[in-house]
């Protein structure tokens, strides 16, 4: 069982643990904390720690997963990771598949043994005698910020899986109009949107969507009504322009008109001699 098991699927199960079923109206009990660094400034980190929040259920508990015997055996060779997580926890916790991997006599003094029983909860094969935590506000801060990070960690995770759910739904939406067939006006339209899209090099995605490698669509809509606008001023100067220049020349066309018909008349006046 200790080569199968890995130290994430130990880990969850202990969470199990710790949480009633899912089908239970209750709360957990407890704020589990993965990761967590010890106070102190350093990286030492416990592979999960526990919080009870309930009367009848007290306390910090800080556990080590070791899913192999020389898991277990480089913990007790080198002992500076439970040495800085020892006085800020009332149990500190060895959670082993078996106690082929962490034998009982092999524990330290005040170091508590956890297996897997049946079902979802854990058989306590030792358990840590009673101590008491000391709870500063380095402690407290670092168990804060480990919270609001998962906090955010999971918001971020919901968000992406909501996206995912979103863009599966579009794409089935998509399909089935598309086997429901388009009439010509819609694939038009369509066809003019993806000529749209290339010549911009982005996806136009809705006005309250802003994602990734999307442009926003009304935000492209306002930028191309003030280049129009704009475009469409210009061309009106520039016809302006275009009148006035037309008409300078055509006022120049007749002038010279009546200049060489002036010469001409001149021309037939003036004797031969001085021609």
């Amino acid at each position: 069982m200790a080569d199968r098991m890995t130290t994430a699927e130990l880990t969850a199960k202990l969470e199990q643990h710790y949480r009633p079923p899912i089908q239970s109206a209750g709360a957990d009990g407890a704020a589990i904390l993965r990761e967590v660094t010890a106070p102190g400034g350093g990286t030492r980190r416990c592979d999960l720690l526990v919080v009870g929040i309930w009367q009848s259920r007290p306390g910090i508990d800080v556990h080590e997963v070791k899913v192999s015997h020389a898991d277990f055996q480089r913990e007790l060779d080198n002992p500076a990771k439970a040495d800085a997580w020892f006085p800020y926890c009332d149990r500190f916790w060895i959670v082993a598949p078996d106690t082929t991997v962490a034998p009982p006599e092999m524990l330290p003094d005040g170091w508590g043994l956890m297996v897997p029983g049946r079902g979802r909860r854990f058989q306590i094969v030792v358990k840590p005698p009673p101590r008491q935590a000391n709870v500063t506000r380095e402690l407290l801060r670092l168990l804060v910020n480990r919270a609001e990070q998962i906090r955010l960690n999971d918001r971020q995770a919901d968000e992406q899986r909501h996206r995912a759910e979103f863009d599966a739904r579009v794409a089935d939406a998509l399909r089935e109009r598309a086997a429901a067939g388009l009439d010509y006006r819609t694939k038009e339209r369509l066809a003019a949107l993806d000529e749209l899209e290339a010549a911009l090099g982005a996806s136009l995605a809705e006005k309250w969507s802003a994602w990734g490698g999307k442009l926003r669509a009304d935000a492209v809509g306002h930028a191309l009504r003030d280049y129009i606008a704009g475009h469409a001023k210009i061309a009106d100067q520039r016809d302006t322009v275009l009148h006035a220049t037309e008409r300078l020349v055509g006022d120049h066309e007749a002038l010279l008109g009546r200049l060489r018909t002036a010469v001409a008349e001149l021309r037939k006046d003036t004797p031969a001699e001085i021609r």
